[in-house]
């Protein structure tokens, strides 16, 4: 996912979209399959981190919900 959705950005943003999924997505989700992700799993991570910082908060779950549509548009997880 990274690559194809990194292919248009700027180097920066595909470098601090990669810090996002390393510091804060993947250490909270990391240990479930993409399709057993919940949406009670996504609200966890959003209250954990809006608790001090919102707007990386915000930009996570935008990230997630970029991702599961592309997942879901290539076949990867079920649409929806």
């Amino acid at each position: 996912y990274q690559k194809q959705a990194g292919a248009n950005r700027k180097p920066k943003t595909v470098a601090w979209l990669d810090a996002l999924w390393a510091r804060h997505i993947i250490p909270a989700l990391g240990t479930l399959k993409a399709a057993e992700v919940t949406h009670a799993h996504v609200r966890r991570l959003h209250r954990s981190l809006s608790e001090t910082r919102p707007t990386t908060a915000n930009r996570a779950v935008a990230l997630l919900h970029h991702f599961y549509a592309w997942a879901a548009k290539v076949g990867e997880v079920p649409p929806g």
